[in-house]
């Protein structure tokens, strides 16, 4: 399965989405999470979900406001068809395509943001993931791909041990930290911050294709864009 991973599009619609079996979205579609703003990517998923053999996989993030106040109208919003392949994950997993996938927006308390949990109920969170193929979260872990424009690691420690405790060749997918863009190998993990906006919040960051591969019979994702 080759995944299309893109997170923090912050209602900026207009950037190249390469092909893909399955398009995943790590949070913060709008800048305000409001009920026009969600609309209008729910207008354009809708669009690009049949450029995708396999659809959508989304979750909310720190600006997305309306998916943590009123989640079903968010929800719907979001998928205003009601389509089967535009899937949303709150502290929830789901499988596609023998492929199993656990979501959640829930990030590190900062200022008065949606999402925003305490570095216990963080942890709490975490120990619920179940063992999965792919991980998505908002935020990321403490120590990859989570460094500030000031240089300070924001990520979650308790998200970090969480994954690094899963089976090698799980794929950690998150956004959140703009200028960290990029991929990361921790221990047999793929981690892959896929944030399309930069600091400015323009959409100038390209999306990060993955694809399975085996090494000595063992199931890994490698980033091929």
């Amino acid at each position: 399965m080759r995944l299309v991973c893109i997170s923090d599009i912050h209602g900026k619609l207009d950037f190249e989405l390469p092909d893909g079996d399955l398009l995943i979205i790590a949070g913060d579609l709008t800048m305000k999470g409001t009920a026009a703003q969600i609309k209008d990517v729910g207008i354009w998923m809708d669009q690009v979900a049949p450029r995708f053999s396999h659809g959508i996989v989304y979750i909310a993030g720190n600006h997305d406001f309306l998916f943590e106040h009123e989640p079903f109208l968010a929800q719907n919003l979001a998928n205003p068809r009601n389509r089967d392949d535009i899937r949303y994950l709150q502290q929830s997993s789901i499988m596609v395509n023998g492929v199993s996938f656990w979501g959640a927006a829930d990030t590190p308390e900062f200022y008065n943001w949606a999402f925003n949990r305490t570095n216990e109920e963080l942890e709490a969170i975490w120990a619920k993931i179940p063992e999965v193929d792919v991980v998505i979260t908002h935020g990321p872990p403490h120590k990859i791909l989570d460094k500030t424009p000031r240089n300070m690691e924001v990520g979650s420690r308790s998200l970090k041990a969480k994954v690094l405790s899963m089976r090698p060749g799980t794929l950690h997918v998150f956004g959140h930290i703009h200028c960290a863009n990029g991929t990361k190998y921790r221990d047999g993990r793929l981690f892959v911050n896929a944030s399309i906006c930069d600091e400015s919040y323009e959409p100038v960051q390209d999306p990060i294709v993955l694809e399975r591969s085996q090494v000595y019979g063992k199931t890994y994702w490698e980033a091929v864009k």
